[in-house]
Order: structure tokens, then sequence, then C-alpha cells
């Protein structure tokens, strides 16, 4: 399951624990855990390390932001941000932490799930 997946790379355990510079972000997370099917490449993916933890343009939660670099613009997207926001309560990082709707650890899981509920249809 890539929510699983996700989830383990953002808290650097399982298989993942052994990488040399500890655990990913949650941008790197996602992007990680879908890398295989999306064609995302290393590059993209050690790049996202300046976009967890707010970061990520008009201060988007990271593991969502992962979500728009996966699928680009279209229904996909508006349908994954939409069920994300009714989740989390907001799209915006700060927001999501202030409210503590979500931990980043639930954000990370969440938008892996939604991604992976897509790609399944």
């Amino acid at each position: 399951m890539k929510a699983e997946a996700a989830l383990d790379l953002f808290r650097g355990r399982g298989i993942f624990k052994f990488r040399a510079r500890g655990k990913f972000n949650c941008t790197q997370a996602v992007l990680k855990a879908f890398q295989l099917e999306s064609g995302i490449s290393e590059e993209t993916i050690q790049t996202a390390a300046l976009q967890g933890g707010g970061r990520a343009p008009e201060g988007l939660c990271g593991a969502l932001h992962a979500a728009r670099v996966i699928l680009g613009n279209g229904p996909a997207l508006a349908e994954i941000e939409n069920d994300f926001l009714a989740k989390a309560g907001s799209k915006q990082c700060r927001e999501i932490r202030g409210m503590r709707s979500l931990s980043c650890s639930a954000c990370v899981t969440l938008s892996a799930y939604l991604l992976e509920q897509y790609n399944e249809k």
C-alpha cells in the first residue's frame, strides 16, 4: 500500500531507515512512494527537500504539493484537493498545523491514500 510506504519514508523506518541522510520530508515521502508509476526523477525528489514544512508554493501542505507534482493540473487534482480539504480543513500547511486537524504524518498518509485511490479508478 502506497500510503504505508509514504508514511515509512516520512518516518524513516522499515526498509527505508537506512537512507544515508535520514528520513524524507512530507513532499519527498509522497513523491518517492509514487516514483515508479509517475516517473518522478531522483533529482526532483532531492529538490523537494526545500518544499516541506510549509515551504511548498503558496504555503501548501507539502504532501498535497507532491500530488500536484505527480498529477499536474486537471480534474483528478481538483478531486484530490477537494477531498484533502474536506479531511484537513485547509490546504495550507500552517493552517492545518495551527488547527491541529491533522498531523504531518496524517497529511502524508492522506495525500498518498487519495493518490492511490485515484490510480485505482
